[in-house]
């Protein structure tokens, strides 16, 4: 599973020791992942994938994958609500204005009955 062309690939082939090296492994995982991305399996594949990493990780790490997920779940709500909203914006709403007759404003009652009219002449 490797992004080399010969035999087991570039992934296959690592054996990291250093930070650096782990750095450069997640960096080659990633990449070859994310190039599944338009698949229809991808999401269901990355949900239990990261379940599974996770697994085996100490609870101070999982805290901190915690905060991440978290930080990217409010992200992406916030950009989805955003496009929602965007997207309503672009059908205008068809508005309709009625008029109520029976209301107290209409009727005079609002001021005790009193009637403005009644004052012109």
């Amino acid at each position: 599973m490797g992004l080399g062309n010969e035999g087991g690939g570039v992934i296959d082939s690592m054996n990291p020791q250093t930070a650096e090296q782990f750095e450069d492994m997640s960096k080659a995982v990633w990449k070859r992942f994310s190039s599944f991305e338009s698949s229809e399996f991808y999401q269901d594949f990355a949900e239990n994938f990261v379940k599974n990493l996770c697994m085996s990780l100490n609870v101070p790490t999982l805290k901190k994958v915690k905060g991440h997920v978290e930080a990217f779940h409010s992200t992406k709500l916030k950009e989805d609500k955003a496009n929602a909203a965007k997207a309503k914006k672009g059908k205008p709403a068809k508005s309709t204005l009625k008029f109520d007759t029976q209301s107290q404003y209409m009727t005079g009652t609002v001021a005790g009955g009193y009637d403005d009219m009644d004052d012109f002449m």
